[in-house]
């Protein structure tokens, strides 16, 4: 039985329909990350820096007159939160860079100002008859 990666914004139940096939067993990787690209360089053009304390991270990527800005954590626990809801994102990433150090705070801004960003989980999905097993 094969097992897909998937990344989504918002929790998949099982008996759910992805990519045309049916899943009904989910495996929470522990992993979390929010994406935004914004029209300014943050950091020197064709260049990527990344920082990490333990449990997240935050990584910039400039190209084309363009930031990648990407902030990635491992909670605790899996979070439930609803895809659409923008205010219930900025929440939590505050919640989860608070005191971080390096450009932080400055980024979290840039991130939650831009025109659009997200907030996504890391998922295996597998298809019914696997047993539970994962790659």
């Amino acid at each position: 039985m094969d097992w897909y990666w998937v990344v989504t914004g918002s929790i998949l139940l099982s008996e759910k329909y992805t990519l045309g096939m049916r899943f009904s067993q989910r495996h929470f990787l522990g992993q979390c990350f929010s994406i935004a690209i914004i029209d300014k360089y943050l950091i020197p053009d064709s260049t990527l820096q990344l920082y990490a304390e333990p449990n997240k991270g935050i990584m910039l990527n400039a190209y084309n007159n363009k930031t990648d800005i990407v902030f990635t954590f491992r909670p605790e626990k899996e979070i439930t939160y609803d895809f659409r809801n923008q205010q219930q994102h900025t929440k939590i990433i505050s919640e989860q860079f608070f005191g971080m150090g390096w450009r932080s705070a400055e980024l979290q801004k840039e991130l939650l100002n831009a025109r659009s960003f997200y907030l996504a989980t890391i998922y295996y999905l597998g298809q019914e008859g696997n047993n539970g097993r994962m790659p």
